[in-house]
């Protein structure tokens, strides 16, 4: 799974790709979901912190999933606030053994 959430990092990097939209989200957790099936994730060790117009999220996550076993990894996010709303700036994951 690493492997290939590295490939479509350097995929979108090649193509100069770096505005993620909700519906290629979407589709990312969809093929996710075909790979894992159903799964339910916690979230844990959550640290929020912000600066100016930019809030940043750091956290670890485990996710039971019917097909892959657990997943585990962590994650961060970056928001931007654009007007009256934040929305995200930067997303990265990394699943870990």
């Amino acid at each position: 799974m690493a492997s290939l959430v590295a490939r479509l990092s350097e995929i979108l990097d090649e193509l100069n790709i770096y505005e993620i939209s909700e519906t290629s989200i979407t589709a990312y957790l969809a093929k996710f979901a075909e790979g894992t099936g159903k799964s339910v994730a916690t979230v844990s060790n959550a640290k929020y912190e912000g600066a100016g117009d930019y809030l940043i999220i750091t956290a670890d996550f485990s996710a039971d999933t019917e097909k892959a076993g657990t997943v585990k990894g962590k994650f961060l996010q970056i928001w931007k606030k654009e007007g009256d709303r934040h929305l995200v700036f930067h997303d990265e994951f990394e699943i870990t053994a």
